[in-house]
């Protein structure tokens, strides 16, 4: 029905998250079932054309949700497997799509179901098979497929290029090399196994071959390249495809196009909104979103432990910044200290399932750009609201470590309290405090605060490997003084919660620089595979997200429960309502609901990992790009 498509788009202006945006994002309302019901009303109606008696029963609506969404995958996955096998084609194939990705976002929101989103082959082990293939083949040939489809970091390849750029320039000087990497490219659109992301990775390494003026490529040999592309995509047959394959395969040829095309944007803004619609990343919240942070959920103070009596201070980079974590010192008459970190607390204020906090999943974290930042929450929560400003009453989550005099852990607890901020102190106050302070109480605060950071260094079973005995407080690094504090943290209560033996999300963190100084290793003599090889010992990322405690492998490893930025990580904001769920209040959970738990956790990780990928290139290229307008002004 060729209306369809206006339905369902009156249907998704009715949901807050589509009412703002293209309709073919995805989509959340309140009530997922009346949405999934209604879309299910319009995918039968457009599909009743194609086939004559359709016999599969819509789930019923008011079943628990674990069974009704299991039901609702069951119903998808059976209408789909009738498509396929009966090479079904639609005169509306977008409202077809569109359908289907909605209700399967649903059901990804909603997940109860078994297996539906099982995570990825971790890095580990394919980067094992990547180095016994350099060791075996040391060909520069599998060298550059192995850069530009195994690991697929353009950062990555950027450095290795610049720096064996001669080796380089001889293979792509070479036209057939340059073809095969599209041929390559084409073969890999038609591998189901092959995600979004992936051939994001690889178009971007690809056209950087192509659009490098170092290598020298004319502008006919860059359109003979697109040509392959573009005579794939009409040569694609429909007896052999079906409708749903076709379209994914020219989506992905599609997006090599685009980045092999190069097109420059005339001025800064036109690239900015070039960029940002690449990788669909909004610098601006919605209406609904703006209406929903005006009126937060209301706190209970009840649930809240008094502290306003303690000495609080924040140390940042700057004072115009969002004060997340903040920080108390005292000797306890037993001659003990009480540390205290306190971390504000977000999770409080939002409904779960709002439209805040799928605002905040959808954005993953905040991106920091030359300009300004963008966070996942709208400015005036995370600049007032969120942050611990000073002589202000702010809620926290209150992490109270007594500790001996050689920074044993004697007591560790986790509350909710209230604060009051006494200083917002930066970084380069900090560093003029502890030369030459002139108030007495500030310059003691902070002298303690050094001393602890040394002694828990020498003590923390993470930080110990990093101690470095030489190093003095003339030496001292302020914010890498906070940075030791939020990894103690984040070790300490990410040990407290696992004692409930419940999942969470973890960050493998890993405390070196992944990428190693490849002109260094070139000054000694070092072949290309061998630097190739030499940098796949580590992980390519510098951290990643994982609901597994156990199983990760690398030098410098650190694996925590991520909770000291709930303002601007998702991660952390999930980690924090669940320390609030299950550690303070002790909610009972059933077994069968920590297993539904730890698959939802797990989509959110995996959601999570790519979008960090994403966003990590986006933020790369930004300022790249950006560079070229700042030149000119």
């Amino acid at each position: 029905m060729g209306s369809n498509l206006g339905v369902l788009k009156d249907l998704l202006l009715t949901c807050p998250q589509c009412s703002w945006r293209e309709i073919f994002e995805i989509c959340k309302i309140d009530d997922h079932k009346q949405l999934s019901a209604a879309l299910i009303t319009l995918y039968k109606n457009e599909i009743s054309d194609a086939v004559e008696q359709f016999d599969c029963q819509d789930p019923n609506i008011n079943l628990e949700d674990d069974q009704y969404y299991n039901e609702l995958l069951n119903w998808l996955n059976k209408v789909n497997d009738i498509i396929e096998s009966k090479h079904l084609f639609f005169r509306n194939y977008e409202l077809i799509d569109t359908i289907c990705s909605h209700l399967e976002e649903l059901i990804a929101l909603n997940i109860e179901s078994r297996g539906y989103d099982q995570p990825k082959e971790t890095f580990e082990k394919s980067r094992e098979k990547l180095v016994a293939s350099l060791k075996k083949n040391q060909s520069i040939d599998n060298i550059v497929n192995t850069l530009v489809f195994e690991i697929k970091d353009i950062k990555f390849f950027k450095l290795v290029f610049e720096e064996f750029f001669t080796e380089f320039n001889q293979y792509f000087k070479n036209e057939a090399n340059v073809s095969g990497l599209f041929e390559k490219y084409i073969d890999l659109t038609k591998d189901e196994t092959v995600e979004k992301y992936d051939f994001i990775s690889i178009s971007k390494i690809i056209s950087y071959i192509i659009n490098n003026r170092a290598i020298g490529f004319s502008a006919n040999k860059r359109k003979a390249n697109l040509n392959i592309l573009n005579r794939t995509v009409s040569k694609l047959s429909n007896s052999k495809y079906s409708k749903q394959e076709r379209k994914k395969i020219i989506s992905s040829l599609n997006i090599l196009i685009d980045y092999a095309k190069d097109t420059r944007a005339t001025t800064k803004q036109e690239f900015i909104e070039k960029i940002n619609n690449k990788y669909k990343v909004t610098p601006h919240f919605s209406t609904q979103v703006l209406q929903e942070a005006d009126n937060l959920k209301k706190i209970n103070n009840k649930l809240y432990t008094d502290l306003t009596n303690k000495q609080v201070m924040t140390f940042d980079c700057s004072k115009n910044v969002c004060h997340e974590d903040a920080f108390s010192i005292e000797v306890l008459p037993n001659g003990n200290y009480l540390l205290g970190i306190y971390i504000t607390d977000v999770y409080s204020y939002i409904n779960d399932k709002s439209i805040l906090e799928f605002e905040a999943y959808k954005r993953a974290k905040t991106i920091y750009l030359p300009e300004k930042p963008l966070p996942i929450f709208p400015e005036n929560l995370v600049y007032n609201q969120f942050s611990l400003k000073s002589k202000q009453k702010k809620y926290v989550m209150a992490n109270l470590f007594e500790l001996s005099p050689t920074c044993d852990i004697v007591d560790y607890s986790i509350k909710r309290a209230i604060i009051t901020v006494d200083k917002n102190m930066t970084f380069k106050e900090l560093e003029k405090q502890l030369k030459k302070g002139k108030d007495p109480k500030i310059n003691d605060f902070c002298s303690k605060l050094v001393d602890l950071n040394d002694s828990i260094k020498k003590t923390n079973p993470v930080l110990s490997k990093y101690y470095n005995k030489s190093s003095g407080n003339s030496n001292i690094s302020c914010s890498d003084i906070i940075e030791n504090f939020m990894i103690y943290l984040n070790y300490n209560s990410g040990d407290a919660y696992g004692k409930l033996e419940l999942p969470c999300i973890y960050k493998i963190y890993f405390m070196n620089k992944c990428i190693k100084n490849i002109n260094n290793m070139k000054l000694n003599n070092k072949p290309l595979v061998d630097v190739v090889i030499d940098n796949l010992q580590e992980p390519p990322y510098k951290s990643f997200y994982s609901t597994k405690k156990s199983g990760h492998s690398g030098s410098n490893l650190c694996v925590s429960m991520s909770t000291t930025v709930p303002v601007r990580n998702y991660a952390a904001l999930q980690n924090q309502k669940l320390i609030q769920k299950y550690y303070i209040d002790k909610e009972k959970i059933k077994d069968s609901e920590i297993y539904n738990l730890e698959e939802q956790l797990a989509i959110v990780s995996n959601h999570l990992n790519e979008k960090n990928k994403l966003l990590n290139e986006y933020s790369e290229e930004y300022r790249y790009g950006i560079k070229r307008y700042k030149r000119r002004s």
